[in-house]
């Protein structure tokens, strides 16, 4: 099986947690946003270069633009948003 490459925001806690340690644990690649990088960082001692964690406030809308828009990686990604006022909770594959 190929190895998939996630973008999971938010992913500091609840749902978003549990899908970036679930995408870890069976081997793919996470990109995760949070507002403090502290929040992942067990999962960075465990995991390694294999989560990448980005800074992403949301609440201060022209960083969060730009921090998206520099999000960029070889491959398909499989994007999940955790937020409660999005339209989508599937899988999202590009």
């Amino acid at each position: 099986m190929a190895v998939r490459h996630w973008f999971i925001t938010p992913a500091s806690g609840g749902l978003g947690r549990h899908l970036t340690e679930h995408a870890l644990q069976h081997g793919d690649r996470v990109t995760a946003t949070v507002r403090r990088p502290v929040a992942l960082q067990d999962l960075r001692e465990t995991y390694g270069d294999r989560l990448t964690v980005e800074i992403l406030d949301v609440t201060r809308r022209p960083i969060a633009t730009r921090r998206s828009a520099g999000l960029s990686g070889p491959g398909r990604w499989t994007s999940w948003s955790t937020t409660p006022d999005t339209r989508s909770w599937a899988p999202q594959r590009r």
